[in-house]
This record gives C-alpha cells, sequence and structure tokens, in this order.
C-alpha cells in the first residue's frame, strides 16, 4: 500500500470515529475542493440581495381583490373540514412568517406581498431564508455564485439549453425575489429546476388548452415554466389561504391579459374551467372540482409536508378528477414526525388504487447535485401516472 493511501485509510477512519454525518460532510467538503470550480468563463454571476421595496400604488385595485379573497378564505376556512387545516410544520411557518387573520390591514398585506421573495426568515416558497446565509460574507457569497447558481447554469447550458440563452432560465421578480444576475438575466436559485421540470411537464401534456391542476403551488413559478409551451390553458391552483395569496399576486403580475377567479368571485364548475385562465382557490375548495376535468394534476414538495390523512384526501381528489399525476416527494425521509398523523412517504399514497398505472419513477438528480457533488442523503423522487383506459 502506497504511503498517500495508508494516510488516507488512517484519515478514514479517524473521520468515521465522529459518526456518519461528520465523515459523509467532510468526505463532500474536500472532494468538493479538489475538483475545483467547474464554471463557465463566458458566465458573469453577481448574487442580487435587495432591500424591501415600497408598494406600487398603481397594483391597489388588484390587491384588494387578492385581500377580500383572503379574508373570506380564512373566516371560511373555520367551518370547512379540519384534514384541509395546515400541518404542524406548517402552521408554525405561518404562525412565525405571514399575515394574520383577521388583524392584517390592507397596506400590510400589499407591502407583504410586495416583497415576500425578500423575506429572510423561511416561509416555504421560497429560498430567500437559505440565500440570506449565503450573502452574509463575501467568501460564502462566490460560493453560493460559482458552486451553486454557477454549477446549475453550466449543466443548463451543457446538456439542455438546445441552443437556447440564458433569458430562457429567467422569470419575472415580482414579490421582490432574491436569486442572482447572471449575464444580466435574473436567475433565481429554483430556475433551472422549473424549467427543467416544467418543459417535461408539458410534453406530458398533448392539447391546445390543457387543464392544469397544482396542490401547493408556492408562489407559482413552476406554472409560469410549463405555461410557456402554450398559448391558452386553464391553470389551478389549491393551496393554503396565506400561500395561495403570494401565487394570486405573482401569476396576476406575470399574467395580467389573463382572466382569473379567486375565491368568493364564482363558483368553480366547468364552465368556470372553460372561462377561465387562472382559478387559484384554498385547498378545501378541491372537493367542487368535476370529475375528470384536469388533464394533468403536479405537486412538488407538498403533498410529502402534510398531514397522512390530508394527503390522501389529495390523493383521492387528484385521482378523481385528473387524466394524469406528476409530483416529486419524499421517498425515505419523513417531513414532519411530530405529527400524531406523519407525513407519507411516496411509496405510501394510494394512486394505483384508483386505475392508475406509474409510468416514471426517478430520483431528482439536478437537487441531488447542487453542491457540485451526489448527496447520498437526498431522497427526493419524480413519479409520473396516467389514468387507464376505461
Amino acid at each position: 500500500m502506497s504511503i498517500a493511501n495508508r494516510i488516507a485509510s488512517v484519515a478514514d477512519g479517524v473521520l468515521r470515529i465522529g459518526g456518519t454525518r461528520l465523515h459523509h460532510y467532510i468526505v463532500q467538503a474536500l472532494y468538493s475542493r479538489l475538483r475545483g470550480d467547474y464554471v463557465r468563463d463566458d458566465l458573469k454571476i453577481e448574487m442580487f440581495t435587495p432591500s424591501y421595496v415600497q408598494p406600487d400604488i398603481s397594483d391597489r385595485p388588484m390587491v384588494e381583490r387578492i385581500y377580500a379573497a383572503f379574508q373570506k378564505a380564512k373566516y371560511d376556512q373555520k367551518s370547512k373540514d379540519a384534514v384541509f387545516m395546515p400541518s404542524t410544520l406548517w402552521q408554525k411557518v405561518l404562525d412565525s412568517c405571514y399575515m394574520k387573520y383577521p388583524d392584517v390591514t390592507i397596506d400590510q398585506f400589499h407591502f407583504f406581498l410586495s416583497n415576500f421573495g425578500a423575506q429572510e426568515k423561511h416561509i416555504g416558497i421560497t429560498w430567500t431564508h437559505l440565500l440570506s446565509q449565503y450573502a452574509k460574507t463575501l467568501k460564502s457569497r462566490k460560493y453560493f455564485e460559482r458552486m451553486i447558481i454557477g454549477q446549475k447554469i453550466g449543466w443548463w447550458l451543457k446538456f439542455e439549453s438546445n441552443g437556447r440563452d440564458l433569458s430562457v432560465l429567467s422569470h419575472p421578480r415580482h414579490g421582490n425575489l432574491w436569486g442572482a444576475i447572471v449575464n444580466d438575466s435574473f436567475v433565481s436559485y429554483e430556475s433551472v429546476l422549473n424549467e427543467f421540470y416544467g418543459r417535461m411537464i408539458s410534453n406530458f401534456v398533448k392539447k391546445d388548452r390543457p387543464v392544469v391542476g397544482e396542490v401547493g403551488a408556492g408562489y407559482g413559478v413552476l406554472f409560469y415554466f410549463i405555461a410557456r409551451a402554450f398559448s391558452e390553458f386553464c391553470y389551478l391552483d389549491f393551496d393554503l389561504p396565506e400561500t395561495l395569496c403570494c401565487a394570486t399576486y405573482y401569476l396576476m403580475k406575470s399574467f395580467p391579459q389573463e382572466r382569473f377567479l379567486l375565491y368568493g368571485e364564482g363558483k368553480l364548475n366547468e364552465d368556470a374551467i372553460k372561462e377561465y385562465d387562472f382559478i387559484l382557490m384554498p385547498s378545501y375548495v378541491i372537493k367542487d372540482l368535476p370529475n375528470d376535468s384536469i388533464d394533468i394534476f403536479v405537486n412538488m414538495s407538498s403533498l410529502g409536508e402534510m398531514k397522512s390523512e390530508t394527503c390522501r384526501v389529495f390523493i383521492r381528489e387528484i385521482c378523481r378528477t385528473a387524466q394524469a399525476f406528476w409530483h416529486m416527494n419524499h421517498e425515505c425521509d419523513r417531513q414532519d414526525r411530530q405529527e400524531v398523523d406523519a407525513s407519507l412517504l411516496n411509496s405510501e399514497y394510494p394512486v394505483l388504487e384508483y386505475n392508475f398505472d406509474l409510468v416514471i419513477r426517478y430520483i431528482d438528480a439536478l437537487n441531488a447535485v447542487w453542491k457540485g457533488t451526489f448527496d447520498k442523503d437526498y431522497d427526493i423522487y419524480g413519479y409520473y401516472y396516467k389514468r387507464r383506459p376505461i
């Protein structure tokens, strides 16, 4: 055995004394430094962390619509099935970061929507809390620019761009989103992920005007990328009233010419799906969806953050209404262990009980390598189901 191998063997043994996680962390950190930075020289990347902005007064009529929908959604939530209430994990986030019903004023509401993307607390729908940690020192900012954003974009340019330029990864900053400026284009932490999966999902739907449903859309960025493939569509989002406000604000600002139906403005039925481009409703309204009305339902991460019974209810409603279902959630690591009714793993979702076939199952390798090396503890898997022909 060479001297180098003997040293490596001894070091490996010493590290293992500290436990599996310490061993894994040190090995990954050393590997990322030894392999170097693989960022293209033609990429100019600068972390972008803006301060709070003052609300645009011209948005006030739109914000008043969202405010009215939020107030009604929260009031009606009290009398709805308790299964649609947030999990313990999400309730903590809502209590510490979001607007307090019924005390929030219209001015406070407008300010929050104008700045939800700049909240340094973890609001559950952006990565600003993580970016704020990288922004603290020059060294960590550079690490974020090269090893995280730079490597993702480098991968996308090499394997996924197909001749398209970086502007394809950009999306509107409504809500004062943080991210990076890359060759004069704004790119968020989640741009590459959502562009990749948005394009994948749009290829699953071969219709002139697809009806796309989503449970827990965050601020709506995944559908922003899906929508690029279609000149016409109907998109429905079902979510907690607080986060739904952010998606409504973001999408109304991003698609100002489209027709929106908000909670309290009309019924969710077949006519509404034909008439509106966007239908944004609190989660308990999903039971009003007509049978077989959705071409594809999508979900990224939130099913795995729900109480198990809540997840089962959503799966039942999705399978009742959809021709296809795509989701990405946890394979082996339950997210809310403190719940009596703890969250489900992917294999526990009862999709196959409702006459669906599993077409694709795969690891989300794109996020598994976000640090520049493969994270063996990363457990997000994607699933794509199609309804069996009758």
